[in-house]
């Protein structure tokens, strides 16, 4: 059984259009190893760039697999808007002077987790999120 390519290529031209948006999509399996996703994000963002895109996109649920044993493990799991997944996605972004989206579990406020869309600008800023 053959492996599909890291990077498949659809585009009309090596540069955009006026106007146009280069997005690169980012597909991989996530697992429930929270470091290990974090590491493979990395290095899919890092591989994406190579493309030169305006815009980068990880998989839904980047962070863990959208199911949990129970609540307290999805706490545990969850990403928290002041540690290691937000920080190294913004420094990604800043390197490659690109937007990032991405899309994880999120503690918030009062015990909550919230499916969020993360978006970073090339600043390395988390600049805008939806749950």
């Amino acid at each position: 059984m053959s492996q599909a390519p890291a990077i498949v290529r659809h585009t009309s031209g090596d540069r955009p259009a006026a106007g146009e948006v280069r997005i690169a999509a980012c597909q991989y399996g996530v697992t429930t190893d929270v470091e290990a996703n974090l590491a493979t994000a990395m290095r899919m963002i890092d591989l994406a760039a190579t493309e030169k895109p305006d815009v980068i996109m990880t998989p839904e649920f980047v962070n863990h697999v959208s199911w949990y044993d129970d609540r307290d493990q999805a706490w545990e799991r969850a990403i928290t808007l002041d540690g290691p997944w937000i920080t190294s996605v913004g420094a990604k972004a800043r390197e490659h002077n690109v937007w990032i989206l991405i899309n994880g579990i999120v503690r918030r406020e009062n015990g909550r987790l919230t499916g969020t869309n993360m978006m970073f600008n090339p600043q390395g800023e988390l600049v805008a999120q939806s749950s």
